[in-house]
């Protein structure tokens, strides 16, 4: 085939991806996620098919793609290729997951593995302190709960007491909203489902939308205040004694289903000092393969318990 005609070939077909890509984007919006991820792709799409661009054209078609954008293109050589508002102030938004991300890794290390400690004293009180694992999710409660009922043993635990001190008791993640939306969920130094429920509503009756996941007292209540018609996830409210009691009866509940018995009253508070942990739990999934799940699902929980993982990790460091 002559080389100028599938050059012309190529540009055509590109150009009709692009535009296809353009008129998602138009239908979506741009203040929407989906319009977001969106134009992402769009940009991404451009910088991949450079090659089988002329660069005459690339800035207007860049300009038309993402005109209140920023995009900066270089060669290996650090030349500068595609440059558009590059000096304009912007909110870097989910971009920041990357650096997030290699920061983790550059301080904490891809092996490293979030830990949860669990004490009982001499009244078979439980306390459980949270060490700000991102990923303490039903599947990860199973295989915990069960090494904790094979220390403790299967005599009723008389309460549990939840212990978030490793995070200060004022925190707050700017941008964080108090809404029913995921990505808006509390950070907690403890929290289970990335502080979210998954339910399915029916008239005024609420099951658990995950069979790995038992439904609680509290996640009943919080799905018929704040769920929808039908089945959905929602982020629990942005009051942390909520998040709390949620991860408490969640606990329990793993416990129950363990073999084990958990009764007596769910509360907060510190470990008393000079308790030695009985069973310490080591999240199953590396930070690297956390980092993975972090990026792919560009998850703002996930993210935020990294980020402060790194200061903790850093400060205790200043401490020694």
């Amino acid at each position: 085939m002559n080389p100028s005609c599938e050059l012309v070939r190529d540009r055509q077909e590109t150009e009709g991806q692009l535009g296809r890509e353009l008129a998602q984007v138009r239908k979506f919006g741009r203040c929407t996620h989906a319009g977001v991820a969106m134009w992402s792709r769009l940009l991404a799409l451009v910088l991949l098919l450079l090659p089988a661009l002329a660069l005459a054209d690339v800035k207007e078609k860049v300009a038309a793609l993402a005109p209140t954008g920023v995009v900066l293109v270089v060669d290996l050589e650090g030349s500068e290729l595609v440059a558009q508002n590059t000096d304009e102030p912007f909110i870097p938004a989910s971009v920041t997951k990357i650096v997030t991300a290699w920061l983790a890794l550059e301080v904490l290390g891809g092996d490293y593995r979030f830990e949860t400690r669990f004490y009982l004293d001499d009244k078979r009180v439980l306390y459980v302190r949270g060490g700000g694992d991102p990923f303490l999710i039903s599947e990860e409660l199973a295989p915990l709960a069960t090494d904790l009922v094979a220390v403790v043993g299967k005599k009723p635990i008389d309460g549990i007491v939840l212990d978030p001190s490793y995070y200060p008791s004022n925190l707050r993640i700017p941008g964080i909203e108090d809404t029913n939306n995921s990505y808006d969920a509390l950070n907690s130094a403890l929290a289970v489902n990335f502080n979210t429920i998954y339910g399915v509503r029916s008239r005024n009756k609420v099951r658990s939308a995950e069979k790995q996941t038992p439904i609680t007292p509290l996640a009943i209540a919080q799905f018929r205040a704040r769920g929808p018609k039908g089945s959905g996830r929602i982020s629990l409210s942005q009051d942390p004694a909520v998040s709390l009691q949620y991860a408490g009866e969640l606990i329990a509940a793993f416990i129950e289903r363990a073999g084990g018995s958990a009764k007596g009253k769910i509360s907060t508070g510190t470990v008393p000092e000079g308790l030695k942990p009985v069973y310490v739990h080591r999240q199953s999934r590396t930070l690297s393969e956390i980092l993975a799940e972090l990026l792919r699902a560009s998850n703002n929980y996930i993210a935020n318990q990294v980020f402060l993982e790194i200061g903790g990790h850093r400060l205790d460091a200043a401490r020694c």
